[in-house]
């Protein structure tokens, strides 16, 4: 079981298609087929997300293999065909605040998305400020239900001061501040999230 756990910022997919998405070199045998827990994961991608197909099928076959995305209800946005065997690398730059925006996953040949979760957390779900001083929850009971923040301090550590150049007082001031626009953004506290 894998599970990729990404904010709700908007995301750009980069999915292969032979031996991921489709049965590999299916066509060359008779008709395209869908590998397991495809649809299943599919449907959890958020829909302001962009999905680009990636394949080294040849540009000939492109008419017929988006064919069976578009049977299947499984959207995208494009797809990049003629694209060599080799290894796929994506570079990236992580967010000031520490989000890692490279993310990669390699499934099994032929293994589907059986076993393969997503989970979407709320961007400051993200900053795990562990050391032994400083510890802030954040928590959503339900979407119906507005964050509750928990900021439980007996010393700020130097390091803390120096990553968000606040003392303890601008920090706390600078988590509410953020966390009400979040609030303001989303819907949370005024009746639920927006859809």
């Amino acid at each position: 079981m894998s599970e990729i756990v990404l904010s709700r910022l908007a995301h750009t997919w980069f999915i292969d298609i032979d031996g991921t998405v489709l049965v590999h070199n299916g066509y060359k045998s008779g008709a395209d087929s869908l590998l397991p827990g495809i649809e299943d994961f599919w449907a959890g991608i958020p829909a302001c997300d962009t999905i680009v197909l990636l394949s080294a099928r040849e540009e000939r076959l492109r008419g017929q293999t988006l064919e069976v995305f578009k049977r299947f209800g499984l959207r995208f946005d494009l797809a990049l065909f003629d694209l060599p065997v080799g290894e796929r690398i994506l570079i990236n730059d992580a967010k000031p605040r520490g989000l890692a925006t490279a993310i990669a996953v390699n499934l099994p040949v032929m293994g589907g998305f059986q076993g393969l979760t997503l989970r979407l957390v709320h961007r400051f779900d993200f900053i795990l400020l562990c050391p032994s001083r400083l510890v802030i929850t954040w928590c959503c009971l339900a979407d119906a239900c507005p964050f509750f923040v928990s900021v439980v301090r007996d010393q700020v550590d130097y390091w803390y001061r120096a990553a968000f150049n606040l003392d303890f007082r601008g920090f706390k001031a600078f988590l509410f501040e953020s966390f009400g626009r979040m609030r303001r953004c989303s819907g949370f506290g005024s009746g639920g999230m927006r859809h």
